[in-house]
């Protein structure tokens, strides 16, 4: 596929296209993505326009969709993949719209962008961060069936093996990305796909509580999604137990 998203999106997610994939690809996809259901009007769009660079502008719109208002994440998730498995969904080109969609979200956007290449990003703790944002991007959308990266468990890796102790402020973005995935798609990292990776619940939270102790992570609300990821690593980080509301719970009414 041309371009992946790594090379489309923006820190702050904007539309950075060479080409457009139809004319107003941005704002329709916007609009479409801003409904209370966006499934009706994405599918039209993929009907008038079944190419490669429709489904490379969708998986843009997603991401950014996901950015411009995190609290909607896990609605957003759930309609992208109704539509990437719709079976009303065109062929592009011959491929299935789900697997190109897969592809591009692993070659590009979840290879979630070197957080240590720009220290002074990773340690601002707010929901502006890309970072907490790309966490946040990256467990919903494998909580929704689609594929994992090593980048995904080496984030993870990060932030329980951060630095631990107060005023290590890079170290409380790294663990509060590190929870957001562990409480969206926790499953994923003790079973058999993490590979090298895997880890076990019980060492999982083990590192969690070190970083409680040693007082890691200050803003009030952060240490309360730890105090819930830990819980949810000692309850086994069995799916059923996955919160929806991880956006909400660290920065309530920030939209």
């Amino acid at each position: 596929m041309p371009k992946s998203s790594s090379d489309i999106v923006a820190n702050s997610c904007d539309f950075i296209m060479t080409e457009e994939a139809f004319p107003n690809s941005e704002q329709l996809l916007r609009q479409a993505f801003a409904a209370e259901d966006p499934v009706p009007q994405l599918l039209q769009l993929l009907k008038e326009n079944p190419t490669f660079l429709a489904a490379r502008d969708l998986t843009t719109g997603y991401i950014c969709a996901i950015h411009d208002n995190p609290h909607r994440a896990y609605s957003i998730a759930s309609s992208f993949a109704k539509l990437c498995n719709s079976p009303d969904a065109p062929l592009i080109e011959s491929q299935p719209l789900r697997s190109l969609v897969d592809d591009e979200l692993m070659e590009g956007y979840f290879q979630l962008r070197d957080h240590h290449s720009n220290p002074k990003e990773s340690d601002i703790y707010e929901p502006e961060n890309t970072f907490l944002l790309e966490s946040l991007v990256a467990g919903v959308s494998v909580k929704h069936g689609w594929n994992s990266s090593n980048a995904s468990y080496v984030c993870l890796q990060d932030g329980l093996n951060a630095p631990a102790g107060p005023a290590m402020y890079k170290s409380q973005v790294l663990v509060v990305g590190a929870c957001i995935q562990l409480l969206l798609s926790g499953s994923i990292f003790v079973g058999e796909i993490a590979g090298s990776y895997r880890k076990t619940p019980e060492e999982i939270a083990g590192k969690l509580k070190n970083h409680k102790a040693k007082g890691t992570v200050v803003n009030s609300r952060a240490i309360q999604v730890l105090e819930l990821a830990i819980a949810h690593a000692e309850q086994g980080l069995k799916p059923e137990n996955d919160r929806e509301d991880v956006w909400p719970c660290l920065f309530p009414g920030k939209c």
